[in-house]
């Protein structure tokens, strides 16, 4: 239960965030209750430093917030528990998109180590999945998806000859429109 008497996933009591003498947050006491909700504002209002408040990417400069009941700053077992989708669409410049992972991650306290298997399987099955869906494109460009579908049961050196059939089919089909327009 928060200080203003609601069970909620978030609440901040007296949060304010300084850059300097720039104020980004003021004195901020709010209850969010689960469910959905939304934060609006104008530009300035400090939509995006609460949100970055809240999931523990800035230090409150003064105040306090809790996210699902624990203070989130400095809490890397709380990060575990959210999720955030922020609000950049691209990698800084000067970094590689692993790199990008590599530092979101280490922020939440994972090794590199860790980071480096995890990436490591990931381009595996990132791999094994285009690999899939390449041989996926080449079953339907060679036997069409009706001629795909037939192709159960049949063995390799008949699915080969058939994939010629068809190919052969598709061949003197396009030809022949090529004579009747040029007729």
């Amino acid at each position: 239960m928060s200080a203003t008497g609601v069970d909620a996933v978030v609440s901040s009591e007296h949060l304010s965030k300084w850059y300097g003498q720039v104020i980004g947050l003021n004195d901020v006491t709010v209850a969010v209750p689960s469910g959905i909700t939304g934060l609006l504002g104008p530009n300035g209002a400090g939509k995006s430093t609460f949100m970055k408040l809240i999931t523990g990417q800035l230090k409150p400069s003064k105040g306090g917030v809790t996210v699902l009941g624990e203070p989130i700053w400095g809490n890397p077992s709380a990060y575990f528990r959210i999720g955030f989708c922020p609000e950049q669409d691209r990698f800084y410049e000067r970094m590689t998109g692993r790199e990008w992972v590599t530092a979101l991650v280490g922020l939440n306290g994972i090794t590199d180590a860790t980071t480096a298997t995890a990436y490591s399987v990931a381009q595996q099955l990132v791999t094994t999945a285009w690999n899939i869906l390449l041989a996926i494109v080449l079953v339907v460009w060679a036997f069409g998806w009706s001629g795909g579908k037939q192709l159960v049961g049949d063995s390799y050196a008949e699915a080969k000859q058939k994939a010629a059939e068809q190919q052969a089919a598709r061949k003197e089909k396009k030809e022949a429109k090529r004579r009747a327009k040029t007729a």
